[in-house]
């Protein structure tokens, strides 16, 4: 299965993906600021493996589920207090419509080579806050940055679409776009400001079983709010840019490992920054 694909009519496509982040790099107003690494011995580990289900509900229709675990540490040299939590993060669930699903003629030499394919997707759901907000730190009490709870405790909509481009049988061209706003604040009150995260990206198959790809991302978080002001050290955009590999196990198994480096960092006052974030992922399709 290619990198970006979605299912046909009539297929199901499931996924576990584990992802590996660890954040340890201070900056400042969008300055990175080695001295505070330092001083501060300030990080947080965030491992978190996601299961995804997709279904076809008919022949423009898609259905999908997503459903995250996640382990988070915190803490810092300059500070005995941690944060240690493990549990379910935010469900998000989703809906796809088929915009477009051309096939295009190869014009190729070769008879057996499959015609080009086209597929658009427009999406909408939500994000569930199935994650707690009561997370606490090493003297019991609640963690007070919200970034350190494993939920949002909002529910949240979603929207946004995604294109794949099929360029015969060895090369492929993705892209999506998808965009979050808060459904109020939490109870505690605070909100969430919106986001939206935006890939691009391209992959081509080397033989049989393996591929190589290379994605760019692009996060935008807007500033959140915490009793009608804007919270401190809020609001931030991040690029970056990252090769993968894929193996094909199967005509319905694939292994794919991918990585993806920090190249631009926006952050308004002080906020972690992840130099590199890994993910494996195992993908079967039925």
């Amino acid at each position: 299965m290619r990198q970006g694909e979605s299912a046909d009519a009539g297929e199901s496509v499931y996924s576990a993906s584990f992802v590996y982040e660890r954040q340890d790099r201070i900056y400042v107003d969008s300055r990175p600021r080695p001295e505070f690494d330092n001083l501060m011995g300030l990080h947080t580990l965030r491992l978190s493996l996601i299961l995804r289900g997709q279904w076809s509900l008919g022949a423009r229709l898609l259905g999908e589920l997503q459903l995250p675990g996640t382990y988070l540490y915190n803490d810092a040299t300059s500070n005995p207090q941690f944060v240690r939590l493990l549990g379910l993060g935010d469900a998000m669930a989703l809906f796809h419509f088929r915009l477009a699903r051309a096939a295009v003629a190869d014009e190729s030499d070769d008879h057996e080579a499959p015609a080009r394919r086209v597929h658009g997707l427009a999406s909408v759901g939500l994000r569930l806050p199935t994650g707690s907000i009561e997370g606490q730190d090493s003297t019991g009490r609640r963690a007070t940055e919200e970034t350190l709870q494993l939920g949002t405790g909002r529910p949240a909509g979603v929207a946004g679409g995604s294109v794949f481009f099929a360029l015969g049988k060895k090369t492929s061209l993705f892209g999506s776009v998808l965009g979050r706003l808060s459904l109020g604040e939490t109870k505690y009150r605070y909100h969430y400001g919106a986001g939206m995260q935006a890939t691009a990206g391209g992959e081509i198959l080397a033989g049989d079983s393996w591929s190589f790809s290379l994605t760019a991302a692009c996060l935008y978080a807007a500033p959140d709010r915490f009793e009608d002001d804007v919270a401190e050290s809020t609001g931030r955009t991040d690029v970056q840019i990252g090769p993968g590999v894929a193996w094909s196990a199967s005509r319905n198994l694939t292994v794919r490992f991918s990585a993806l480096a920090q190249v631009v960092t926006r952050v308004h006052g002080l906020q972690l920054v992840t130099p590199v974030a890994a993910t494996l992922s195992l993908a079967w399709r039925r």
